[in-house]
């Protein structure tokens, strides 16, 4: 069985291949959970999308800490580690 940590690797190495990282900003881990019956791991990740090129590098800065945060949840297989589906998280 894979554990807690390995999981957010798989997560975290599945996600970069999906997405380019010019993409996305703060991709970060937000949870960890084993299901019930510990066939799976649910690990969610945050992030967010840049906003289109701006200029003024104060703009950009309050533009940043304004962005709204997207969130996926990756399913593994704890047997296999296999990355199952992702799927959008509502926050």
């Amino acid at each position: 069985m894979i554990d807690v940590k390995q999981s957010i690797n798989i997560a975290f190495e599945y996600f970069k291949e999906l997405y380019k990282p010019e993409d996305l900003q703060d991709v970060s881990l937000e949870e960890v959970e084993l299901s019930d019956d510990e066939q799976y791991w649910f690990v969610t990740l945050g992030f967010s999308r840049p906003p289109s090129k701006l200029t003024n590098p104060l703009q950009a800065f309050a533009v940043q800490k304004l962005l709204p945060r997207d969130y996926k949840v990756v399913k593994i297989h704890t047997e296999s580690g296999q990355v199952l589906s992702m799927k959008i998280r509502e926050s």
